[in-house]
């Protein structure tokens, strides 16, 4: 019995380390897809358009999430586990009509407010307003969409389709941009390849469960628990992304051009992106099968992991980032912002470390709690912000968000070790992040040899350090050579 348990085991791991290394794959160009369009739009747009560009982005980044009503997470959550077809149906049908209505409302809102917005962000540009209004609805669909793929455990789908539009979205507005130079343009063809994968996406989903009118059922429950989730969400993005209009209100829209390359460099975001896709769904079924055990020891070999990358990745981006920032921008966003950089990295591991850690407080259904974490993240951000992006100016920003990610982190681990029965080892994570941090720092000598300024020397310095990192991780036992070979076989 104990042996099948071992074997059972070992290969939900493997299965697990082989999602990994799909969704990191797609991760890739979804993730480096901003910084791909750095070079590309900072190049050959104004600083001022390139700056409405980044507002356009963010914005498509916040309102969506709020709008969905936190559904997408409650599918996850309570449909991972469903066997039943007509719950399916049932299930999803409705939190999309639900999505559907809202969104409706919001489109009506956003007319009535066109000029107002488009004053305040966008230069008087009222169609990018327009434009915006409908990427933000069909961005609302589509991620109750990707969710349906989650937890259902269509991994390789929702991969395949995320890689394919990043992919797309980034060689129509690279063509638009520099075949016209016009903002407009690009952002028109960014939205019809959403749209046409929105309908793609919509035909597969009808193939597999149907069309059924919405009955609604358990309803209330699943509002509930995804309610709280819009202060979360609301929040996060107040965080994340709320410094960008504070320093278009103070400072203007160049210093937004400034500021988010370099902040975008930062945002390492391909690293935490398989685990915050892949937990939810994978924890939530074994949660709910009372395997308390194995959900434990995933979180802990995900910490493991996560910080065995992500710490040496924070530490290198912020040594390099002039050289890098001068390769994928201009001369001038690079000296003007690539201080910028190392707050944005260690901000992001620790994000990335909280999507890891707080999977505790929503397989227990604690999404209250979840809220006001961020409500006090987001206020001591916004509070900051107000106050040292006039005396700091764009470094202010940056600062703040450390703070607000330091804040939360704490928060997060504190209410997990008072609330939870499920209790991670801390100290023993704590003493892999401390050995992480020593052995990253040994690569720094390698950057300041090389000294890279140029594509070659770059892309060599990465590589050496790489190699350097990962042949100290052996010589330490940090890793075996065997979970190397795991790793090799499925990316």
């Amino acid at each position: 019995m104990g042996e099948k348990k071992i074997l059972s085991n070992n290969t939900i791991y493997s299965t697990f380390l082989k999602n990994i290394g799909i969704v990191s794959l797609a991760n890739v160009l979804v993730g480096l897809q901003p910084v791909l369009l750095i070079p590309i739009l900072s190049k050959t747009l104004s600083v001022e358009d390139y700056g409405m560009w980044i507002l356009f982005i963010v914005t498509l980044g916040l309102i969506p999430p709020l709008l969905t009503l936190g559904l997408p997470q409650t599918l996850i959550r309570f449909f991972a586990v469903e066997e039943s077809l007509i719950k399916k149906q049932d299930g999803y049908n409705s939190f999309l009509f639900i999505v559907i209505f809202v969104a409706s409302i919001f489109l009506i809102i956003i007319t009535i407010l066109e000029n107002p917005i488009a004053n305040l962000l966008f230069d008087n540009e009222y169609l990018i307003v327009r434009l915006l209004a409908l990427a933000i609805i069909v961005e609302c669909i589509s991620q109750l969409q990707f969710s349906f793929f989650l937890t259902f455990q269509l991994i390789k789908h929702h991969s395949y389709l995320r890689f394919s539009r990043a992919l797309f979205q980034l060689l129509f507005v690279t063509i638009a941009v520099l075949l016209s130079s016009n903002l407009i343009i690009s952002i028109t063809l960014f939205l019809i390849i959403n749209i046409i994968f929105m309908f793609i996406i919509w035909i597969m989903i009808i193939q597999r469960i149907g069309i059924s009118l919405p009955i609604f059922t358990h309803i209330k429950k699943h509002i509930y628990f995804g309610l709280p989730l819009i202060l979360s969400t609301a929040s996060t993005w107040i965080v994340i992304s709320s410094d960008r209009y504070l320093i278009a209100y103070f400072l203007g829209s160049k210093f937004v051009g400034y500021y988010g390359p370099a902040y975008d460099l930062g945002n390492i975001t391909l690293l935490y992106a398989p685990f915050a896709l892949l937990l939810p769904p994978m924890l939530s079924k074994f949660y709910d099968e009372k395997n308390v055990t194995l959900v434990m020891d995933i979180m802990q070999k995900s910490i493991k992991y996560y910080l065995l990358l992500a710490i040496p990745a924070c530490i290198g981006v912020s040594v390099i980032s002039k050289p890098l920032l001068d390769l994928l921008s201009t001369s001038e966003i690079a000296i003007n912002s690539y201080f910028i950089t190392p707050f944005s990295a260690l901000s992001t591991l620790l994000f990335g470390y909280y999507i890891i850690i707080i999977q505790i407080l929503f397989l227990e259904k604690k999404t209250k709690i979840i809220g006001y974490i961020w409500i006090f993240a987001a206020i001591i951000n916004l509070v900051l912000n107000i106050f040292l992006i006039p005396q700091l100016g764009i470094t202010g920003a940056a600062l703040s968000t450390l703070v607000a990610f330091c804040s939360l982190t704490i928060l997060v681990v504190y209410f997990t070790n008072r609330i939870s029965d499920l209790s991670l080892k801390n100290l023993d994570i704590l003493k892999h992040a401390i050995k992480c941090v020593i052995l990253s720092i040994c690569i720094i000598p390698i950057i300041f040899l090389f000294n890279p300024n140029g594509i070659a020397e770059i892309f060599f310095t990465i590589f050496s350090c790489i190699l350097l990192y990962v042949m100290i991780l052996v010589v330490t036992k940090m890793i075996t050579v065997q979970e190397i070979i795991d790793f090799k076989q499925y990316f």
